[in-house]
């Protein structure tokens, strides 16, 4: 038998369809496609860009993206559930920069685990892969919120 861990690190496409199964199940990883809403700036209100983030009232499920190449494209390298705002949270005793969201890492994508995350967790890990479990801050922009639709 196998370790809890290759479940969920697993980039076999069977283990990734499982575990997908698995999280819908328990209502944490809703239904991807058409439902999901880009991390994209929406108009602004004020001084600061707002996100599709900074509207949440209750943890979401989300996938969380990183930016490459000159094409302005992303990769998914993991999925968590993204938390709603707090005025005056902070992150390592020091304020949340106002591009940055608390997001709870569930799972991550084998293949980027030695990719740096922004801003190191509070405990000092700086790969995607050591963030399994923890809470981190990602950049607003890279958040792809996975939206409720209603079962028929």
């Amino acid at each position: 038998m196998g370790k809890i861990q290759d479940a969920f690190t697993s980039t076999d496409p069977k283990m990734v369809e499982l575990r997908t199964q698995m999280f819908r199940q328990a209502g944490v990883l809703l239904p991807q496609g058409q439902a999901a809403i880009q991390g994209q700036m929406v108009p602004r209100t004020g001084q600061l860009p707002r996100y599709p983030i900074d509207n949440i009232a209750e943890p979401m499920s989300c996938t969380l993206q990183v930016p490459f190449d000159r094409a302005q494209r992303k990769k998914d390298v993991a999925m968590g559930l993204a938390l709603p705002p707090k005025s005056g949270a902070m992150y390592d005793d020091k304020p949340i920069p106002p591009n940055y969201a608390h997001v709870d890492v569930m799972w991550t994508n084998k293949d980027f685990d030695e990719d740096e995350i922004d801003i190191p967790t509070e405990e000092g890990y700086m790969f995607i892969g050591a963030t399994i479990g923890m809470r981190v801050l990602w950049n607003k922009s890279d958040i792809v919120l996975d939206m409720l639709t209603m079962a028929s």
